[in-house]
């Protein structure tokens, strides 16, 4: 939050609200913190589910809540078991698969910055700009220009 790439993002929001309310309760009762460890991840049908949730919604709004509703499990337990599987939290992974569904997109250019950015659930051109170079390391159109080279 402190470049101000993802203030505005609902999901980011939420997730570190949630990671928040969880600290504060184990900070309340370091006892049972201690006692509370993740006993694992998620299951190989459950990312299944969480994968094909994620690729049929990316242009929505995804929140934890959906996610851990879909696989039966609180929201604060999801994030946990999530990131075990994935390496990620369940925002970060939407987020690397927003950016790597912009870079399939960007080959067509009949397609606008900002009609790219909606199809990968980005509010606006300049959010996906942000998180592309942020992943990427270069500007949707940057990298637009150098695939049309490359194809030449």
């Amino acid at each position: 939050m402190l470049d101000g790439s993802s203030i505005n993002d609902p999901a980011y929001a939420e997730t570190l609200g949630l990671l928040l309310l969880w600290e504060l309760r184990h900070a309340a009762n370091p006892l049972r913190s201690q006692q509370e460890s993740v006993r694992g991840g998620l299951t190989a049908h459950q990312l299944r589910r969480i994968t094909q949730f994620i690729d049929s919604q990316i242009s929505s709004d995804i929140t934890i809540s959906d996610l851990a509703a879909l696989v039966g499990l609180s929201q604060f337990h999801f994030i946990r078991a999530f990131k075990e599987s994935v390496g990620l939290s369940p925002y970060q992974h939407v987020l690397s698969k927003r950016v790597r569904r912009a870079r399939e997109l960007l080959s067509n250019h009949n397609l606008s910055l900002s009609d790219v950015a909606h199809a990968v659930g980005f509010s606006d051109a300049s959010q996906l700009n942000r998180a592309f170079q942020k992943s990427i390391g270069i500007t949707p159109t940057a990298f637009r220009r150098e695939t049309a080279s490359d194809s030449s």
